[in-house]
Order: structure tokens, then sequence, then C-alpha cells
């Protein structure tokens, strides 16, 4: 339940972001984005937009979902890795793969961990910032499958983790999966039969 402040304003429910009219039509919407891991201070990004009062709601509801950070996150282990160190530990458990699963995964986690994505740590990671990673990679040619194959490895991951009790949730739970490469169709190579043609006598 929501508290209220000293003028009888009511305050947001903690984690809900923050929310105030700067002028007429114009407000101010600041969302908890990060936390510094060395002082625990909350980072915070701050929005702006035009609307009336319902829509500047939606909105911050809107940027909560897609940039917010749980604090009582913070409290597990992984709360500090980096994507980086996150498919170090994925990749070096130990699994009941197959070799080729190993090294498909061993070859996507070495691209993962030398793209900009590398570098975001999973208490501040959100979808906006993984679907930006996909369209960069669109963008420099990568296909379909390629794409898909990445996200798997890092939706993996991430499982993993959750799992292991090192994060108490999926950074990205939610975000919609990019589009499955469709699967290959083996070509027919047994001879047509050919029906016996009629003849007379």
């Amino acid at each position: 339940m929501d508290e209220s402040y000293r003028d009888g304003r009511a305050r947001a429910r903690r984690g809900s972001g923050s929310i105030r009219e700067r002028r007429p039509g114009v407000w101010e919407i600041r969302v908890v984005v990060a936390n510094d891991p060395h002082t625990g201070r909350s980072i915070q990004r701050s929005f702006t937009m035009h609307g009336d009062a319902d829509t500047a709601g939606a909105y911050r509801s809107d940027l909560v979902e897609r940039f917010g950070v749980d604090k009582r996150a913070l409290y597990f282990a992984g709360a500090r890795w980096s994507v980086a160190e996150l498919l170090a530990r994925y990749l070096d458990a130990d699994h009941q793969w197959k070799p080729a699963t190993w090294s498909s995964n061993r070859s996507v986690g070495r691209f993962l961990a030398s793209d900009r994505l590398a570098g975001f740590g999973l208490a501040g990671l959100c979808p906006a910032q993984f679907e930006r990673a996909i369209a960069r990679w669109r963008a420099s040619g990568a296909s379909v499958a390629v794409v898909w194959g990445r996200w798997a490895v890092l939706r993996s991951a991430l499982s993993w983790a959750v799992a292991q009790r090192y994060l108490r949730r999926d950074p990205l739970e939610g975000m919609r999966a990019p589009p499955r490469p469709v699967p290959r169709k083996h070509k027919d190579v047994r001879p047509a039969y050919r029906y016996p043609s009629a003849c007379t006598s």
C-alpha cells in the first residue's frame, strides 16, 4: 500500500519510480536503473514526456518495467556480475551437453564476451538493452539463426543463474524472443516412381 507525504500527496511504492509535473503538461519521471557497486547508492535516470496525468502514469509503469532495478535482487551474488562474468561461470559449470552443444555454446559465448553487451551489469540489465543489441547484430548482417543462437545462450545462462540461486530473477523475463530460424527440410532424393504405361498387344 502506498504511503503519504506530509502534504497529503501519495508516495509511490518503492521501486515504482517517481513522477512530477514540471510545468503544465510536461512530466519528469525518474527510475532507478542501477546501483553503484561501491557505494550502494541508487543510480537514477530521468525521462521527460508530454501529456496528461494518466498518460504520464502509464509511461512511468512502462519505464519501470523496461529499465527499473529491483533492489532486493542485489542481495544475490550474481547481481554484482557483468554479462561477461555470467557467461564465463555458465560455460565453466558442469553441464551434461553433447560435444556439438559444447562447441556451439562456447563459440557463441566467446562472441558475447567480446560484444558491447558484455560490460553490462546483471543488476541493471533490461530487455531494452538486449533489443538494441539484437538490432545492432542484424544491422551488421547477422542471420536469423545467428541472432536466435546468441539469444538462446544468454537466456540459458540467466536461467542457470536463477536455478543456482545466483540471481533472484531473470532480468530478461517476459521479453519476446527473436524469430526462430526455419527448420531445414531434407530434400527427397528418392527416384520418382514411374507407373507402367498402358500398351496393347
